[in-house]
Parts: C-alpha cells; structure tokens; sequence
C-alpha cells in the first residue's frame, strides 16, 4: 500500500493473557458485595492502565511506519480478541468473580469488559472494540 492509494493500517492483538495477568492477583472473586462496585471501578482503571501500558510501545511503532512509507495508521482494535493460543475469555470471567460463563454476573462481567476495551486512550479505537466471545477458542 502507498500513500497515493488510500491504503492503512491498524493493530489488533489477542490479550486475554495481560487481562488475566491483572485480574487474577486482584482476587476480585472474594471481594464481598458491599465492596464489588469500587473493586470492579478500581479494577477498571487498572485494566485500562495495563492495556494502555502494553500498547504505547507498538502503537508508537505503527506511527514511525506510518510516517516513513507514507500508509495511515488507523488505530487500534482493542478486543481482546481471544483465541486457542491465548487463555480463554472464560477465564477472564472466573477472575472477575463469575463461577462460570453463564452463571449470575455473567452479563454484568461482560459489560465491565466493554467499558474497559472502549476506554482505552491515546490511540484511535477502531474495529470493533468491544467484547469478542468466540466459539472456536475453547476445548
């Protein structure tokens, strides 16, 4: 793609890992429910903060490629696009506190993840975004 064709580029990147790398040392399963709110809104932040952390660097990197071949970077997709080489987003759902996908919560979890996918600052967010359950990516 040249600059002359309207062509671009943008990041996606499977991290179910960096959430649970967060999530799980935050034991927010034994949170109790007087305190869930300001632990999930604390989680949030941190989330946030990590995914922010771990995409600063390639983002700083897609712009250096955009500048020099002259092809737009659009943005970043930060879905955590799950898959079989990452652990799964059911997972990500255990560490917040769920017993199992599906059990009571389930939807509140799911609307925590993406708050947090949408929150992301510093880069343009494209694609979609947003929570991506997929059926291929478990056992």
């Amino acid at each position: 793609l040249g600059s002359g064709d309207g062509g671009c580029f943008a990041i996606g990147l499977e991290h179910p890992d960096l959430l649970l790398s967060v999530l799980r040392p935050l034991r927010l399963g034994e949170v109790s429910a007087a305190e869930r709110g300001a632990a999930w809104s604390a989680a949030a932040i941190t989330l946030r903060d990590a995914m922010e952390a771990h995409i600063t660097p390639l983002v700083a990197a897609a712009r250096e490629v955009s500048a020099s071949t002259g092809v737009r970077f659009a943005g970043l997709d930060s879905s955590a696009a799950p898959s079989k080489e990452v652990s799964s987003m059911c997972s990500v759902f255990e560490a917040l506190g769920i017993p199992h996908f599906g059990a009571s919560g389930t939807v509140e979890a799911a609307a925590f993840l993406t708050r947090v996918f949408k929150s992301v600052r510093g880069v343009d967010l494209v694609g979609f975004s947003g929570l991506m359950l997929t059926c291929l990516e478990d056992e």
